[in-house]
């Protein structure tokens, strides 16, 4: 017996227990005999058609879920069923691999135990959130992911059924996005510290070369229209003085150099062996022209032997006493001391001035670029050249110390080895 038989066989069963309870004895006769069996031919189509019809519909449901089964396991966003606790009661195939997890191992969990420890309560706001307005609303979080691994993923969430008020919620992997995102606000990052860097470096190139260069033009301009009028000492009194102003700018255009080299690399080092003294006394003599009127710089090394040879990058140590020398002139109206003596197989440089001297508050930045004191404000100057001068230091294996006290002055202590090892030819 097929499915179809049994059910019209348990309806007639049915059929004649309620006839059998009206306790109802017709009176038959052929006539009425006939009219029955009409009647009950008619029902008996008639129920098989609606038996037809429900057995469409019910395969058609079948098939609707299936669909609606396939759609929500295999859909490429996770998706995740939970009450109004945010227990979780469905989830599908997606969600299961993004969170590394079976459904039924967090089955009647909290979907919240998935997120980090300081998500949780923005979670529960953002399901609160739908809960009271019906809305649809959106969360960026971090989850824990399959084999302990960490990815940002975007909650969508909205009411899931109005009756029982469970919440469906999809589950996107935002984290290439959010890498992207990422990498684009550190290059604009860092495109605005290069375009703070343009500007302070024209502001540097505009405050800086004025003065020199217009001292540089007018003594061109004297020598060029009243040379055959000068003594032979005033010529080369001019002549020294660009000189010493062309080294001044050339050094400034060094410096921004150096500061303009990427990340933390320290300057190339290209050492040759050289007489420290006259050396040092040619950079005093190059920038002469900086010092205020009646300033000198007096350069004490009684210690030194002469000839004393030391092996360096001649154009770093230039940038070293250059920037130490000029910083204590314009910081002070008395004389600088460049003191230079030896320790063991080191060589020591003091610079001391007897200056305004360097706020405590600023002691920690004195060697950032660009940086100016508070007191330094309204002084010509760079703001780079301490952060040039403890490069060249350091690539030369040597140590650089500060020691200042307000109103009484600031002196550099520079310890740098005598020889520095030179590259071997190519």
């Amino acid at each position: 017996m097929n499915d179809r038989e049994e059910r019209l066989q348990r309806l007639r069963q049915r059929a004649e227990r309620a006839l059998d309870a009206l306790d109802i004895t017709p009176e038959i006769s052929v006539s009425n005999i006939e009219d029955m069996v009409h009647e009950l031919r008619v029902y008996h189509t008639e129920l098989e058609i609606q038996l037809e019809d429900l057995r469409s519909a019910n395969e058609q449901l079948t098939a609707a879920r299936e669909r609606y089964a396939d759609l929500f396991n295999f859909a490429p966003v996770g998706y995740v069923v939970t009450d109004t606790h945010g227990h979780i009661e469905e989830m599908n195939l997606t969600a299961q691999v993004l969170f590394g997890i079976e459904i039924k191992n967090w089955q009647g969990r909290m979907l919240a135990d998935l997120l980090y420890t300081d998500e949780r309560e923005a979670y529960h706001v953002h399901m609160q959130t739908v809960l009271r307005t019906d809305d649809v609303r959106e969360t960026d979080v971090k989850v824990h992911g399959a084999d302990d691994t960490v990815f940002f993923a975007r909650l969508t969430t909205q009411l899931h059924d109005d009756v029982t008020r469970t919440l469906r919620t999809a589950v996107m992997d935002i984290s290439e996005t959010k890498r992207a995102q990422e990498a684009l606000e550190r290059a604009l990052a860092q495109q605005q510290e290069v375009n703070k860097l343009q500007e302070r470096v024209l502001s540097v190139i505009a405050h800086e070369f004025r003065t020199p260069l217009a001292t540089i033009i007018s003594s061109v301009e004297l020598l060029d229209r009243y040379a055959d009028r000068m003594s032979e000492e005033k010529k080369t009194q001019r002549r020294q003085q660009i000189r010493n102003l062309a080294w001044y700018l050339n050094d400034i255009v060094g410096d921004i150099q150096a500061v303009g080299t990427s990340g933390s690399d320290l300057p190339a080092l290209k050492p040759t062996t050289f007489d420290l003294l006259p050396y040092v006394q040619e950079i005093v003599s190059d920038i002469a022209s900086l010092f205020k009127d009646e300033q000198k710089v007096v350069v004490e090394a009684k210690a030194i032997p002469a000839p004393y040879r030391v092996t360096w990058d001649q154009s770093l140590l230039r940038r070293i006493l250059t920037n130490l020398l000029s910083n204590a002139t314009k910081y002070s109206d008395a004389n600088v001391t460049c003191q230079i003596d030896t320790l063991d197989d080191s060589v020591r440089f003091q610079v001391a001035d007897q200056g305004m001297g360097i706020p405590p508050e600023d002691l920690p930045h004195i060697y950032e670029p660009f940086y100016r004191g508070k007191n330094g404000e309204f002084q010509r100057g760079t703001g780079i050249g301490l952060y040039v001068v403890e490069r060249a230091v350091t690539v030369h294996g040597g140590k650089i110390d500060c020691e200042t006290e307000p109103d009484k002055g600031t002196t550099f202590t520079v310890v740098l080895p005598r020889h520095v090892p030179t590259p071997e030819p190519e």
